[in-house]
């Protein structure tokens, strides 16, 4: 298990640790873990051509759902919530050890392969995709 909380994982996870509140924000989305009980908030503003343009972030979880909401923090911005959707089913593919992921252009995503090492753990997964399932909650 080691190999995933490796120091790239950890050094990602810190960025997260300071939730950042917005002021004014368009919508507030957030997420639970059923099973371990982690938890997400997100706080999204939008331009006027619907792209995200500001993040708030708040989140009591593992170092795994740290730095994937770390990687959704730092590439969300400019993104349209369609984009963001797309990336969090590349993750969810690649977690589900779908070979022909790998091969698909991740475009700004691309650091989300640092979860691959995930892959044979899948207790994590939930975890793992809780930043991602914040975001589908906004669209549902």
């Amino acid at each position: 298990m080691d190999e995933i909380y490796n120091s790239e994982i950890l050094e990602l996870a810190k960025k997260v640790n300071i939730p950042k509140k917005l002021e004014v924000f368009d919508i507030e989305s957030g997420a639970k873990s059923p099973v371990c009980g982690s938890i997400v908030k997100l706080q999204l503003k939008f331009a006027k051509d619907g792209k995200v343009n500001d993040i708030g972030y708040e989140a009591e979880a593992c170092i795994l759902t740290r730095a994937v909401l770390a990687i959704l923090v730092d590439t969300i911005i400019g993104k349209s919530l369609d984009e963001a959707v797309q990336a969090g089913d590349l993750l969810q593919a690649l977690l589900d050890e779908d070979s022909k992921v790998l091969g698909k252009d991740w475009g700004d995503w691309e650091r989300l392969k640092i979860m691959q090492d995930a892959q044979d753990y899948t207790m994590r997964h939930d975890s793992i995709m809780l930043p991602f399932r914040a975001i589908v909650n906004i669209i549902k």
